[in-house]
């Protein structure tokens, strides 16, 4: 998942390049077959530790770590004011996820493609408010 294939683009506008990164990501957080493996990982890595961390380090670990890289080149680039990286890359996926990503997480609703709209642009104008350079 931290490929730079999915990563946003490096040119252009920045906000934008966020805001498709982050509806590509939160799509696929939210598709049926990741919330369940997300489930399955939650309900039994109090019994198999191992397999949290195996989850971890293979998903949203690695998640993190290329995020923070791109943070931290954006950041030398000028483009951004970043000063932890890593921080800043949990912080990201703290907003996207939100309310939204918790209540589909639980069962209690699908989302539909305007609130998972609407939640990636409040997340990234959020984020941007926070990290961009003014």
């Amino acid at each position: 998942m931290a490929g730079a294939t999915i990563l946003p683009g490096n040119d252009g506008d920045l906000r934008a390049a966020l805001i498709a990164f982050a509806g590509r990501l939160l799509r696929l957080l939210l598709e049926d077959k990741a919330l369940a493996i997300h489930r399955v990982v939650i309900s039994e890595s109090v019994r198999f530790p191992e397999l949290g961390r195996a989850f971890y380090d293979n998903g949203p670990g690695l998640f993190l770590q290329g995020f923070g890289a791109w943070l931290a080149a954006q950041t030398a680039a000028g483009r951004m004011a970043v000063v932890d990286p890593a921080m800043a890359a949990e912080q990201f996926i703290g907003l996207l996820r939100g309310g939204l990503y918790l209540r589909a997480s639980l069962g209690l609703n699908r989302p539909s493609e305007a609130e998972v709209d609407a939640a990636v642009t409040a997340a990234i104008d959020a984020f941007v408010r926070a990290y961009g350079v003014r």
